[in-house]
């Protein structure tokens, strides 16, 4: 596994190293990589030569884009292309490879490819169309910024309304305990003082709140 022409180096690590957009170009083709990095000098190329490698890089880091050949060892293109759309839904998804019959186009296209494109027609083309690609990229997410921002929001103005909700109920019980505790206390008192249930029961809302409203001018 290479990161840029060097060997092993993660494509987390990559990103932390470089402002270049990432992209994981997926093929085993040695001659191919080296078009690659002379047609794309302007990203930072993270190779896997199958799709098994490809995924762990994707587990490891982000990516700005993909490139994907259509045969891939143990796997397919559109096989790995379908699990990519599953965790990241629109990042650009370029196909490069010798497969020109329309059926292997269309697989990749009905797999969530971006664009299809042959080897042989790479050089001029595939730079054009990454960077368009990423542009309307950079466009979405910059839309997609005030959504986050928006969601971020209302998730936080909820989470407190939450708080505060908990709050209240928190100190009602406390104000119910507080007021059962009296309460039982002063019945005792009442009962000893040869008064009776009846009276009690009538002068204890009263007395109560006003020694309620007595503490909590003291508070103040």
């Amino acid at each position: 596994m290479t990161a840029g022409g060097r060997l092993g180096s993660p494509a987390v690590d990559a990103e932390v190293a470089s402002p270049q957009k990432l992209v994981l170009c997926v093929d085993q083709d040695a001659e191919w990589r080296a078009v690659l990095k002379e047609v794309l000098p302007a990203y930072r190329l993270v190779f896997a030569d199958e799709a098994f490698d490809a995924l762990r890089e994707t587990n490891r880091g982000r990516f700005h884009a993909y490139i994907l050949d259509y045969w891939l060892p143990g796997s397919s293109g559109p096989a790995l292309c379908r699990d990519i759309r599953k965790a990241d839904p629109h990042a650009p998804i370029v196909f490069c490879s010798r497969a020109a019959r329309d059926e292997c186009v269309n697989s990749a296209m009905a797999a969530g490819a971006s664009a299809y494109i042959l080897k042989s027609e790479v050089s001029a083309e595939l730079a054009l169309k990454l960077r368009s690609l990423l542009a309307l990229a950079d466009l979405r997410s910059l839309q997609a910024n005030v959504a986050e921002d928006a969601a971020i929001q209302d998730e936080l103005e909820r989470r407190v309304a939450q708080s505060r909700e908990r709050s209240v109920a928190a100190s009602e019980r406390s104000k119910q305990a507080i007021e059962r505790t009296v309460r039982i206390g002063a019945q005792k008192a009442f009962i000893e003082a040869h008064g009776t249930l009846a009276d009690f029961e009538k002068w204890w809302p009263h007395l109560y709140a006003r020694a309620r409203e007595s503490d909590d001018d003291s508070e103040l």
